[in-house]
């Protein structure tokens, strides 16, 4: 079973979408998230761009790194398991806030995406990974 995901870009006034980005699989926080930070940490070091730009350019990326992801023209909230939305903060354009919406079974819960929990949730899948490794070796 995959962990989908959608990013969704807010225009320049931030209550309009002005791109969704749908991904079918790792749409964990140690997967799309950690990826949607790697990818707005070098997009801040190009300069300012706009929103929708922002989204293609986020395509380009992960095609680039083998990732599957694709705009989409209809807003997905059904059977989606997680839901980023990225916001502009100021009026730089190269500083943005990431909002989650992670919806599972125990429930529907709304967070911010920082450096420090895509850092947490890498290391607590790598654990995960290892002992499963080694309990498979045993």
């Amino acid at each position: 079973m995959s962990t989908s995901s959608t990013i969704e870009f807010k225009g320049y006034n931030n209550y309009e979408t002005a791109a969704t980005i749908y991904r079918h699989h790792d749409g964990y926080i140690a997967g799309a998230g950690k990826d949607l930070m790697d990818f707005l940490g070098e997009i801040e070091e190009l300069g300012s761009t706009g929103q929708s730009g922002l989204a293609s350019s986020y395509v380009v990326w992960a095609y680039k790194k083998d990732i599957q992801a694709e705009i989409v023209s209809t807003r997905l909230d059904h059977g989606v398991n997680f839901k980023y939305v990225v916001t502009r903060v100021g009026n730089t354009g190269v500083d943005y806030k990431v909002t989650v919406t992670e919806d599972n079974r125990h429930g529907v819960r709304e967070y911010e995406l920082t450096a420090e929990l895509v850092a947490s949730e890498v290391a607590a899948m790598e654990a995960r990974i290892a002992a499963h490794e080694a309990e498979r070796r045993s």
